[in-house]
């Protein structure tokens, strides 16, 4: 899968302090105005004048979009030798692995045929391993220490690989074969996006192990266990653990800058325990509000300047802007949509929850709360 480029470009990335940032593009334009009027009463310092000011402006836009937005066709280092900071970083981590895991064809069934009898006993075994690993590398990358996501992100990788092997030394019953085989290709591609994450110099780079899909069941997976009887799937769960959930009804408070009293908003009071390694400083939960299978809208619940680490649990207060007074939500249920923690360094980790992910990733709490 190809790595985001732009949008991982800034400031905070970089370690770079603002006061040794380059003129923004603004200040330019400020600088070179003011040169200009200071050159317009000798013609010939004015003719250079302009020159030396376009060349404030052009230089400081091309620094501006060189440290926040990379160095496109390569301008700035064709120039001045020097390769952007982000695009070094890149170059060292390099993009991110991608598999076709429809593609069967490039192993081939070998090994001992199992019978239907066999072969879902032999499945459960083969994908056992893999399944506590992958998930403690996925908790502890939202903790942002690059060394402890290496280490568990490698080790998930060697076991990823494992079952991929597994599976593939076996001959499967033909009416699951092909199945089998997707579930290798899928299991082959995590151990190889595990890899790239133990490898990585970037903590950003290990999001890969949280990227479209993460939080979700294989449909292969689910067409295999269905034909050959075994529990069905089930998908990673959720970093955080919601241990309790109160409809607190209409709450006045502070607004979100603190300074004045908000006009009253229904309040859900979620509170969650963290499964995440080290320190988090930042919630941003979204949760689904839904009728039946309808869904009537999104609520999100924000913590900042927080210090949560594992184990810990936090209240984290999320206002329900849809439905009004008339009754309209009640009864409504709530599901994950989406998550983003805020590691110690401030960078945030965003992943999103699956369409079924709260059939295949059951929450207790949350799977029998309905909205008053």
């Amino acid at each position: 899968m190809a790595r985001l480029h732009d949008s991982r470009h800034g400031s905070d990335a970089d370690g770079i302090d603002d006061d040794d940032m380059p003129l923004t593009h603004e200040q330019a334009v400020v600088e070179a105005d003011a040169e200009l009027r200071r050159m317009t009463y000798h013609p010939v310092r004015k003719a250079v004048g302009i020159v030396v000011a376009m060349g404030v402006a052009i230089g400081a836009s091309l620094g501006v979009g060189y440290m926040f937005g990379g160095d496109p066709g390569g301008i700035v280092t064709a120039i001045t030798g020097v390769v952007c900071p982000q695009d070094a970083k890149y170059a060292l981590d390099g993009d991110a692995p991608f598999v076709n895991t429809s593609d069967t064809s490039e192993h081939p069934a070998k090994g001992a045929r199992l019978s239907e009898k066999d072969a879902g006993q032999y499945y459960l075994e083969a994908v056992k391993p893999s399944i506590q690993p992958l998930r403690d590398a996925m908790n502890t990358l939202y903790g942002g220490d690059l060394k402890a996501t290496r280490a568990a992100a490698g080790k998930a990788a060697t076991v990823l690989r494992a079952t991929a092997k597994a599976l593939r030394s076996r001959t499967w019953p033909d009416e699951v074969a092909n199945a089998a085989a997707v579930v290798a290709n899928e299991y082959d591609a995590k151990a190889r996006q595990a890899s790239y994450v133990a490898d990585s110099v970037t903590p950003s780079a290990s999001d890969e192990l949280i990227s479209l899909d993460a939080y979700g069941v294989s449909e292969a997976d689910v067409y295999l266990r269905g034909k050959l009887g075994l529990p069905a799937a089930e998908a990673p769960s959720a970093p955080l653990e919601i241990t309790g959930i109160e409809d607190r009804g209409i709450q006045q408070g502070a607004d979100a800058g603190g300074s004045t009293v908000d006009t009253g908003k229904r309040i859900i009071a979620v509170a969650v325990r963290s499964h995440v390694p080290g320190t988090l400083s930042g919630l941003n939960l979204t949760f689904d509000l839904k009728k039946g299978k309808t869904t009537l809208g999104r609520i999100s619940g924000i913590m900042d300047d927080i210090a949560l680490a594992k184990g810990q649990s936090i209240v984290v207060p999320v206002p329900v802007d849809i439905g009004g007074d008339d009754g309209g939500i009640a009864g409504a249920t709530m599901s994950w949509d989406s998550w983003s923690l805020t590691d110690w360094r401030g960078e945030s980790h965003i992943a999103a929850a699956s369409d079924d992910f709260a059939e295949y990733a059951p929450d207790k709490v949350m799977g029998t709360f309905t909205l008053r």
